[in-house]
């Protein structure tokens, strides 16, 4: 459900993500990180991040900077704890909400050290569901004339139960309900980088990483048929592990007040390997044992960027990035990824005003960890198919504007291109097609037919073509202790063509499932006297997804034949979603000594479905006490 401008993958348009430079080997598995700890985050979005990351970079880039520095004399360590009460409609009393954390910081500029934990959950909202997790990170940095080094560690795990809808209303559904599925999830990264400052001209450094991820009885979110109802359909799983090594050297050339060039030279090497989870659990029968083997790919690629600037007023950006990366296929391995971008600048009085525009184009391969790990492929059958890559390219153009610091204001225009998007389909064997008498192989069932005797299979197809158009928004006004900001997108994702032997639900014209025409938010802060305040209003307008509740109950127990809910029969379970409006605030008060206190809370409106789809149950509204002390 939702995306970064637009569909650029079926299931779920996630960009690259790096940690400190160190990609991971599952991004979307980044959902829990101490804000003590961050920096900043970097972002890139569309395709034109693939120019300098390489392939899987169709959606963007997200780079989470860790902070290294130490106390410098001064408080060395944050604890802050928080404890809450999240209500439901499903439960007879509400949940307990709790986040607790320990950040521990020393050193100085020259030399520092850290290390933080986290731990926290979310008790029973729905009959035998609950959350828990656990983060622990630790890192250094030493800092010299010519040599800054540094090192960090992270791991989370994860555990949770994910029962059956409660909003099911068919007979089969509701005999589950509370049934628990328990799932686990394990993510841990190591790496360091090293820069070495060999001349006012010359800069270079060395990153080197190693990330993993275990997931356990994954509940399968990416299906039409009951998606929200792991029981009925099944759990995904594995195992997926990535080195990378990345090595760039930075030259800056010209005259800064006149005419300045920025040449990057990058050459970088990874293996990645993974296994889907061969425990797979299913209520549609298989009649081979199932074997999962350990798929690995190498990739190798090297990077050559020019930032050209000209007196503070013009710049031009342009990039390419040749790659051999094993997961695209024996046939055309060799993928060349180029990026162009200009900017022009100009300062009228207070106001500075920025026109910019920019073209990239980004591939993913077809096999991916995400797909193999958290798909769920009873028969192993949806992998068998020969693919093509996922592509896409296009360009973005915008404006800034700002005066001074008080107010900005962003505009941009997108219009990309998405092609060969891979869609997992489903379709009735051919033993659930046979009409008439048993002919002694096959014995049609009874009706209604139960979800046993189901016999659908799933096959990953290249859709065709794709278009992603739309404008982004966002402006930012700052007046002294009251700050204010707020953003809007739209977004047409449509079906430009298909693909020849397509067998899916969409048709040319159609617009892409799980995609929001419209996105926005607005969030006012304030600082003073002690005390600070938040209040946040975000939504999301108008997308079309399934009507999952009615293929629950046709899958599960009706007189549907297989047939009535695989291919185009599945667009009579199309829905169109109006929206959802989620408020979140907080006020807090500092105290004394470094004591402060937080009382926050989270989906304000009691909003607990409705988002993505109509069978999915989240807390609902959770209001939260905590106390931060800083020593």
């Amino acid at each position: 459900y939702g995306s970064i401008r637009g569909t650029s993958s079926f299931g779920a348009s996630y960009p690259k993500v790096y940690v400190d430079g160190i990609e991971l080997a599952n991004p979307l598995l980044v959902t829990q990180f101490t804000p003590e700890t961050v920096e900043r985050i970097e972002v890139i979005r569309g395709p034109q991040g693939a120019a300098l990351y390489g392939t899987d970079a169709i959606s963007g880039v997200i780079n989470i900077v860790t902070r290294h520095d130490g106390s410098n004399g001064g408080p060395s360590t944050v604890v802050r704890s928080a404890v809450g009460a999240a209500s439901s409609a499903y439960v007879p009393r509400s949940a307990i909400t709790q986040d607790h954390a320990v950040t521990v910081r020393e050193g100085s500029n020259a030399q520092s050290g850290s290390a933080s934990f986290t731990s926290g959950g979310v008790g029973e909202y729905l009959p035998g569901a609950f959350a828990r997790h656990a983060t622990g990170s630790a890192g250094f940095r030493i800092v010299r004339s010519k040599l800054i080094a540094t090192a960090m560690g992270r791991i989370f795990a994860s555990e949770s139960a994910d029962p059956t809808s409660p909003l099911f209303r068919d007979s089969v559904s509701a005999a589950r309900a509370g049934l628990v599925v328990p799932q686990s999830v394990q993510e841990y990264t190591v790496g360091a980088t090293a820069t070495i400052v060999q001349s006012d001209r010359w800069t270079h450094s060395i990153v080197a990483g190693f990330d993993g991820s275990r997931l356990t009885n994954l509940a399968d979110y990416h299906t039409p048929l009951p998606s929200a109802s792991a029981p009925d359909l099944g759990s995904a799983g594995g195992n997926a592990n990535l080195t990378s090594l990345r090595i760039s050297s930075v030259a800056k050339l010209g005259d800064p007040e006149n005419l300045a060039t920025t040449l990057t030279f990058a050459a970088e090497n990874s293996m990645l390997d993974f296994k889907a989870q061969a425990d797979t659990v299913s209520t549609q029968p298989t009649t081979a044992a199932l074997s999962s083997a350990v798929v690995r790919r190498w990739t190798t690629g090297g990077v050559a960027q020019a930032n050209i600037g000209w007196r503070d007023a013009g710049y031009v950006t342009t990039g390419l990035r040749v790659e051999r990366n094993e997961s695209l296929g024996s046939d055309a391995n060799v993928s060349v990824l180029p990026m162009l971008g200009v900017a022009g600048l100009r300062d009228i009085g207070p106001v500075t005003v920025k026109l910019r525009s920019a073209y990239g184009r980004g591939i993913r391969p077809a096999t991916t960890p995400i797909r193999e790990t958290a798909w769920f492929d009873p028969r192993r059958e949806a992998q068998l198919v020969d693919l093509a890559p996922e592509q896409q390219s296009g360009i973005e153009t915008g404006m800034d504007l700002y005066v001074g610091k008080v107010f900005g204001f962003q505009v941009t225009r997108f219009d990309q291109l998405a092609s060969g998007l891979i869609q997992r389909v489903a379709y009735a064997a051919p033993e659930s097609q046979a009409e008439g008498p048993s002919t002694g192989w096959y014995t049609p069932p009874q009706q209604p037919y139960a979800p046993a005797d189901r016999h659908i299979l799933y096959l990953l197809q290249n859709v065709g073509q794709i278009t992603n158009r739309g404008w982004e928004l966002k402006s930012d006004l700052n007046l002294g202790t009251l700050a204010l900001s707020g953003t809007f997108s739209t977004v047409d994702s449509r079906v430009r063509r298909v693909a020849t032997n397509y067998i899916g639900d969409l048709r040319v014209g159609d617009r892409m499932l799980e995609v929001p025409s419209k996105t926005g938010s607005l969030s006012a802060a304030w600082t003073g006297g002690g005390w600070t305040s938040f209040l946040v209003a975000s939504r999301s307008w108008d997308w079309i997804d399934y009507d999952r509740v009615a293929l629950a109950g046709a899958f599960s127990n009706s007189t549907q034949a297989d047939a009535q809910l695989v291919g185009q029969q599945l667009r009579n379970y199309w829905l169109n979603y109006s929206g959802v409006t989620r408020l979140r605030a907080s006020v807090g008060r500092n105290l004394f000594r470094g004591l402060s206190f937080t009382l926050s809370g989270e989906n304000l409106l009691n909003r607990q479905h409705g988002e993505p789809d109509n069978i999915t149950v989240v807390p609902g509204r959770t209001v939260s006490f905590g106390l931060r002390a800083v020593m």
